[in-house]
């Protein structure tokens, strides 16, 4: 269901354009704790991929601490990713050969992304929950950003929308280069009445907009939720 992604998956789209264009792109996306941000995401990548794009995707967890390397190695598990990249990737993120460093890992898994990109394919690189991450993570994506100014690659990073003190180094670094903001905001009873419009099923529902909005507090999973 797409209806209450409305206007920010709009811009995500219009942003994929660019990408295919030959503008890389990045898309900071942040909402409250079940906030629409995954559901936004899912519904982006399937857009993405219909568009032919080349997805890799990951999700932060908060035990993110105990795997280095974690979100990197999703990203690079990814169901699209060609079988000889993926391979060569688990091999460096598994433990870098003799005299190359961790930064050196980083530059040779950016070129690694850089490479897969292409006119006709863009790459998308999606993180969910972001302020999760490991710091090998954040430095990949740091330095693959630095590079994308005219690549066909778009990054998307959500995270939640409070301060992350964590994450201010990272913030300041990446913020640095052209990129959106989409703050998913909750749902006024416009937007109730909108996701309404795309389930004939709720017609009759209408009168009962306000107190859909009360009960949930505007919050899209729980209007999902009520609707179903």
């Amino acid at each position: 269901m797409e209806g209450d992604c409305g206007e920010a998956l709009d811009d995500l789209l219009r942003q994929l354009g660019e990408c295919a264009a030959g503008t890389g792109q990045l898309a900071l996306v942040s909402a409250g704790l079940a906030g629409g941000k995954t559901r936004l995401l899912h519904a982006f990548a399937r857009h993405a991929k219909e568009a032919g794009a080349l997805r890799l995707l990951a999700t932060g967890s908060r035990d993110g601490a105990a795997f280095p390397v974690g979100v990197a190695d999703q990203l690079f598990r990814s169901a699209d990713l060609p079988p000889e990249v993926a391979a060569r990737a688990s091999r460096l993120l598994a433990g870098p050969p003799e005299g190359v460093d961790e930064a050196g890992v980083v530059h040779v898994l950016c070129l690694e992304l850089l490479a897969l990109a292409r006119a006709g394919r863009p790459l998308v690189v999606l993180v969910d929950d972001v302020q999760f991450a490991d710091d090998f993570t954040l430095r990949l994506l740091l330095h693959l950003r630095q590079r994308i100014a005219s690549a066909h690659v778009m990054i998307v990073l959500s995270e939640w929308s409070w301060a992350q003190p964590d994450m201010t180094p990272f913030h300041a670094g990446i913020t640095q280069y052209p990129h959106r903001r989409i703050r998913l905001r909750p749902m006024d009873e416009a937007a109730v009445l909108g996701l309404m419009a795309s389930r004939p099923e709720d017609r009759a529902s209408r009168a009962h907009v306000a107190e859909v909005v009360r009960l949930t507090g505007g919050n899209p999973l729980l209007v999902a939720a009520l609707l179903d």
